[in-house]
């Protein structure tokens, strides 16, 4: 899955690309949690990186390399959580996201990591289920016109005969 249809599910939808628009396009296959200020080392490409930016945000200079090097291992996109140790991202990370065209998204306040890895993993391990939610929302607008007493005409005549 792109970064920007990971965009449109989940917690997700709750959020903003700051920077790095031009890289929406990027492939995400891992979805991973920052805990380390060394997270680098464990990375595999095409990861989607969640932080608060905790283990750095005492760190100029790895707040500075951070979009750098999640470029350099062929990174997918950086989510930061605000408010909680940052109230904002910083204008490196902002700067270098436009750089790299490595998309930069604020998770706001009210959204949890899970409200985002949950529902994109599931896709992800099952992608059969994109496709279920697409129907079920496909059915749910059926439902709706025919309780609305709405008729198809092509199909109402068929019925008839």
């Amino acid at each position: 899955m792109t970064v920007r249809e990971a965009l449109g599910i989940g917690g997700f939808t709750k959020c903003k690309v700051v920077a790095g628009e031009a890289g929406l396009d990027r492939e995400i296959e891992y979805i991973t949690v920052m805990e380390v200020p060394d997270v680098i080392q464990w990375l595999k490409g095409n990861d989607l990186l969640l932080t608060s930016l905790y283990p750095i945000k005492d760190d100029p200079e790895a707040i500075r390399d951070l979009v750098r090097q999640l470029d350099e291992v062929n990174s997918s996109a950086l989510a930061i959580k605000t408010q909680r140790y940052v109230q904002e991202i910083p204008r490196p990370i902002i700067e270098a996201g436009n750089r790299h065209n490595l998309p930069i998204i604020e998770i706001h306040n009210e959204v949890s990591y899970l409200d985002i890895m949950t529902p994109l993993m599931q896709i992800m391990v099952d992608p059969a289920l994109s496709g279920k939610q697409e129907l079920e929302a496909f059915f749910h607008w059926i439902t709706e016109l025919a309780m609305g007493g709405r008729a198809f005409p092509r199909w109402s005549r068929r019925c008839s005969k």
